[in-house]
């Protein structure tokens, strides 16, 4: 009889489990399309995992993964501005689910400088590289000399 409650829960804990796998499946499809150059279907594979990331809660990170690889296509595709909210959308999750000092927050800002830099969007990539680099150098923000020696 204890264990009635556990076995109601069980459908619903295995749905999340396959939610899950599925979009993980498809953003695997869609990087490897990217890889090798296959837009079109990288695009079908991130339409499919959109669809499965509509059963993910509204805040969970792993949604900035279908964003970056969205921004992805989009870049490759030489359509910065296409790009951009995407990259906006990754760097907010991140900061959101890690905090503004984390490596994840730093390599979003630095994958929005390098868009900017794209861009001609000089001066905007700069801010962005500056505000990486002294995120970076704060208390505990971790790997703050990798970060460094990649904008020097």
């Amino acid at each position: 009889m204890t264990f009635r409650p556990a076995l109601l829960a069980l459908p619903l804990c295995l749905a999340g489990c396959v939610t899950d796998h599925a979009f993980r499946r498809h953003l695997t499809a869609a990087d490897r399309a990217i890889h090798h150059a296959r837009f079109v279907e990288a695009e079908q594979a991130l339409e499919a995992a959109e669809l499965a990331a509509l059963k993910l809660k509204e805040g969970d990170p792993r949604r900035a993964e279908l964003w970056r690889l969205k921004g992805d296509v989009a870049l490759l595709q030489n359509q910065a501005a296409k790009a951009l909210p995407f990259y906006e959308k990754v760097h907010a999750a991140a900061v959101k689910a890690y905090g503004s000092a984390s490596p994840e927050a730093a390599a979003a800002m630095l994958d929005l400088a390098d868009l900017r830099a794209a861009k001609g969007e000089t001066r905007a990539a700069e801010a962005l590289y500056r505000s990486a680099l002294s995120e970076s150098e704060k208390p505990g923000a971790g790997r703050g000399g990798d970060l460094a020696a990649r904008l020097s």
